[in-house]
């Protein structure tokens, strides 16, 4: 998500790092339909009553990260002499203090999380559907509603890419998240008939190396962008599908503990990012005519090290003071 730098010193070093978000939605997608067989529907509990207890709980999960990092964001968003209390509880920020950004109003702390938003959006819409018909689903309705929304996005000349501009009431990212969601969705479907075959350890093999040459790619992709949009996202919809089936020998590699709390710690990166961001390019525009000039490597590599440090505090805070210790003491009670 560095690419805002590249407004100033030209081209950057990841421009398409957004796509690292579609290749997310996918694995929610997946997620969602996994939770489903997991946790049968009991006969007291309503669809409605179900999936609002999905939602809520994937809120909780988030929201401590969400509020801290919120609270942060203002202070490299904000200079100090700006944070009066009639500030605060003015229009100007109230409304984004109040939702954490999640219904996606006036993101001036962080635009980067309009993804939260889009993704509770399409799970409240897409949840229930897959929770009623989940026998057919994934071989009628999931890829009735990716066409239709396709069909949409393409007729209207809505672009995806561009998640915060608004069409027909709603931001452009609730129809990106819809149709990589269902991607993800019909990606269970998919590793689920995987699973039931017998390969080879040859054919392992080939689909190891299959896997790995579709993930370097997928990084590949986020510098030179040879691969359009939604070729990727079948791509990486395959790659997932054999990773989540462990025929293959890569994700064998990654079933260390070590490798879940890397990928907590990336998504805190994601939260904090774009307010340190906005505070570098702040910094620059104050200081461009003075004596010392930031180059694009300068500030990319003190975005990382800034960014990394933040998202270190936030990981402590979250997954060692409030998961760890709090809510442990609030169980044994």
């Amino acid at each position: 998500h560095s690419w805002l730098f590249t407004g100033i010193f030209g081209n950057g070093f990841f421009n398409y790092g957004y796509l690292g978000v579609d290749f997310y939605f996918i694995v929610t997608g997946y997620l969602m339909i996994q939770s489903i067989y997991k946790h049968p529907l009991s006969n007291d509990t309503s669809i409605l009553k179900d999936s609002f207890q999905y939602i809520t709980r994937k809120f909780k999960n988030l929201f401590p990260a969400l509020l801290i990092s919120f609270i942060i964001g203002i202070f490299f968003v904000y200079n100090l002499s700006d944070l009066k209390l009639s500030f605060i509880l003015s229009n100007h920020l109230l409304p984004e203090l109040f939702q954490l950004s999640v219904l996606g109003y006036d993101l001036n702390i962080n635009s980067s999380w309009w993804y939260i938003s889009s993704m509770f959006l399409a799970l409240s819409v897409l949840y229930p559907i897959a929770r009623k018909y989940n026998k057919d689903y994934g071989i009628y309705l999931a890829p009735v509603l990716l066409v239709f929304t396709l069909g949409l996005v393409y007729t209207k000349s809505i672009n995806i890419n561009d998640p915060t501009t608004i069409s027909f009431f709603l931001r452009n990212g609730f129809y990106k998240a819809i149709i990589f969601i269902i991607l993800g969705n019909i990606s269970f479907y998919i590793t689920d008939k995987i699973k039931h075959i017998s390969f080879s350890n040859r054919v392992k093999i080939i689909l190891s190396i299959v896997e790995f040459v579709l993930y370097s790619l997928l990084f590949l992709n986020l510098h030179f962008m040879w691969i359009d949009t939604f070729i990727f996202a079948i791509l990486m919809m395959i790659s997932i599908s054999l990773s989540f089936s462990n025929i293959t020998y890569l994700p064998k590699k990654f079933k260390n503990s070590f490798w879940k709390k890397l990928g907590n710690y990336g998504f805190y990166i994601y939260l904090c990012n774009i307010s340190i961001r906005t505070f570098m390019i702040h910094t620059y525009m104050n200081y461009q005519n003075a004596c010392c000039f930031y180059s694009y490597k300068y500030l990319s590599i003190h975005f990382v090290l800034i960014s990394c440090v933040v998202a270190l505090f936030i990981y402590i805070l979250v997954e060692i003071i409030y998961k760890r210790y709090f809510l442990s003491k609030f169980k044994n009670r």
